[in-house]
């Protein structure tokens, strides 16, 4: 028996965080020892996204005629937005309810959270010391780039509003409640 915890977020911030973490660990592929092999046939396309600035990465990533091995599978993230959701072992968690105040969301929405998760998974431990323990590891190394929400905001432009709100992740955007329509 187990329970899954699905972790959604703004699919805009998704985008640019992926695009920030495909920069920098892009040129760890190349280097790895015994990778270049299994990943050569990828290397045409890392090389061409290297060159992109950021609204071409963007517009990227949005073309389904791309290789999806650079990309989020938008199909994929459909099916656990509409179907995991729909089970009974499943707690659906917004990251914005996680980051609190320090990551641009509410401490209260996250207490709130914390709580659920707490209750979800019939922890041992107090709900007081998950959320002591989820705040102090806010930030440190190795958990994010920024952490904060809505930083999407700062890279898109009209156009690449445009295609995000034409593409499947426009749909999924409204179906998650980030917004009511495609008017933002």
């Amino acid at each position: 028996s187990y329970k899954t915890i699905l972790l959604v977020r703004d699919l805009r911030d998704v985008m640019i965080s992926y695009i920030y973490f495909a920069v920098k660990n892009t040129q760890h592929v190349w280097k790895a020892e015994g990778k270049q092999a299994q990943y050569q046939w990828l290397k045409p396309y890392t090389k061409q996204f290297m060159r992109m600035d950021m609204q071409q990465r963007i517009l990227y990533l949005l073309d389904e005629s791309k290789p999806n091995e650079l990309k989020i599978s938008a199909s994929h993230f459909m099916h656990c937005v509409f179907e995991l959701p729909k089970q009974q072992v499943t707690l659906l968690v917004r990251f914005e309810d996680l980051v609190g105040s320090r990551g641009g969301g509410s401490d209260q929405a996250q207490r709130e959270t914390f709580d659920r998760i707490h209750d979800f998974l019939q922890l041992s431990i107090s709900k007081e010391e998950l959320l002591r323990i989820a705040r102090q590891k806010w930030g440190s190394p190795g958990t994010f780039r920024s952490g904060q929400i809505g930083e999407w905001d700062k890279y898109f432009t009209h156009k690449t509003k445009t295609a995000f709100k034409e593409s499947l992740y426009g749909k999924a955007l409204i179906a998650l409640g980030y917004e009511k329509d495609d008017a933002w």
